[in-house]
């Protein structure tokens, strides 16, 4: 019995491999990531040298440029979250990363002892995610009163109405169908 109990316990600590495959794919997806921003970037940088040195008409250049440089920031936020993914799940069940641990510079930005510790890293990013998505929010939306920023806000990441609302609103949850209300912003009641 001990002979199989071995070779079952040998088996169950092999299947820790199969996370590889869960790094690797978290890696190319921060790659493909860094990749569409970085062009991104490269691209708004030439619509710019086009606008400045050779006349070329872009309107509202200023908005279109903001809107795609918060969204490059998205874009290189969630390639951090892959990268810490993929360093923290290799540390837990692959190996520990001995080259960061003599490294300086690394810190223990990336050395990861424990899920909870891997799940406080990504949090705080996918924090700093959401902080960016409702800043792009806020540059594709024209709200008209400072009052209506963090109703706005509260509309984007719960998906129900803010607590000051217009009473069919606050009845259904809804806009109704052709209301001027588009981007989430709201109308006071009163």
């Amino acid at each position: 019995m001990n002979k199989l109990e071995s070779g079952f316990e040998r088996f169950l600590w092999s299947t820790r491999y199969v996370v590889i495959l869960a790094v690797l794919s978290a890696l190319v997806g921060m790659f493909l990531l860094f990749a569409l921003a970085t062009m991104d970037i490269a691209k708004l940088a030439w619509d710019f040298i086009q606008l400045t040195v050779f006349g070329v008409e872009y309107p509202n250049f200023h908005v279109v440029a903001v809107a795609k440089i918060i969204t490059a920031v998205d874009e290189f936020l969630l390639a951090t979250v892959l990268l810490i993914f993929a360093m923290g799940m290799y540390e837990l069940f692959i190996s520990d990363i001995d080259i960061a641990k003599d490294n300086k510079t690394s810190g223990n930005i990336l050395m990861i002892s424990s899920l909870d510790e891997l799940k406080d890293r990504l949090g705080k990013v996918i924090l700093m995610i959401l902080v960016v998505v409702l800043l792009q929010e806020r540059t594709e939306c024209h709200l008209r009163q400072p009052v209506e920023y963090p109703l706005h806000g509260w509309r984007h990441l719960t998906g129900f109405p803010g607590p000051v609302l217009q009473p069919q609103e606050a009845l259904t949850g809804f806009q109704p169908r052709g209301s001027n209300m588009g981007c989430g912003t709201l109308q006071l009641a009163g």
